[in-house]
């Protein structure tokens, strides 16, 4: 099975030159479309949007609002619990789809991160205040982005849309695993009072917006340098 398989369509190489198929561009346009328009009201607002109080307030009171759990998510994001999160999804990317991917997610990854730093450069939106809501650790960096829902975003979509392109027998249960830790990193970091669900699901989207891109461009590369 080529790593490059699409993402809705699990494909191989047809013969030794073929060009490696590229990810769904249906699919990838849905997802940036659906992003711009998150991120933007984000943007925007420049703080909770309609309905991000009741839903801090509502997860901190039947939650708590400093579980361990959370904390550990958040954790997995940032050194130097995020190489233990590196480490994890490419094992399971390897498995699913082949050692080459290893540079899709060293690619995604930095993708993210240099993402973060951009917006974070040219972005300044307050914190959930403690006035309104518990906050585990006050920090006077922006709310958008959170480096959690880029990070995340990018590492568990190139894990979520390798199962897609996998033939293994295990390919459900590694996206359901992909699933399951996008929305725990998004609700563990609510659920603190780092940021609103509308920055988180922004985030997060573009985090997975991100891992397609970076499939596109170690796709590109494969095809293109390893012809000469």
């Amino acid at each position: 099975m080529g790593w490059t398989g699409a993402f809705m369509n699990r494909v191989s190489q047809a013969s030794d030159g073929a060009a490696p198929a590229r990810p769904s561009l249906p699919l990838l346009a849905i997802v940036a479309s659906v992003t711009l328009v998150t991120f933007l009201m984000a943007l925007v607002a420049g703080g909770p949007l309609p309905g991000d109080l009741s839903i801090t307030l509502w997860m901190q009171a039947q939650l708590g609002n400093r579980p361990p759990w959370a904390q550990l998510v958040t954790d997995g994001a940032t050194m130097p619990g995020v190489l233990a999160t590196i480490g994890l999804v490419a094992v399971l990317v390897v498995g699913l789809i082949g050692r080459k991917a290893i540079f899709w997610v060293a690619m995604a990854f930095g993708f993210a991160r240099l993402t973060d730093w951009l917006l974070r450069a040219s972005i300044m939106i307050p914190r959930p205040s403690p006035d309104l809501v518990a906050v585990a650790s006050p920090s006077s960096s922006s709310s958008l982005p959170s480096t959690l829902g880029l990070v995340y975003g990018a590492l568990y979509g190139v894990l979520f849309f390798s199962a897609l392109m996998s033939d293994k027998g295990w390919r459900h249960a590694v996206a359901g695993l992909s699933a399951v830790m996008l929305m725990l990193g998004g609700i563990a970091r609510v659920v603190l009072g780092g940021h609103w669900a509308s920055q988180m699901v922004a985030s997060l989207l573009l985090g997975v917006l991100l891992a397609g891109g970076a499939q596109i461009v170690v796709s590109w590369m494969a095809l293109n340098l390893g012809r000469r």
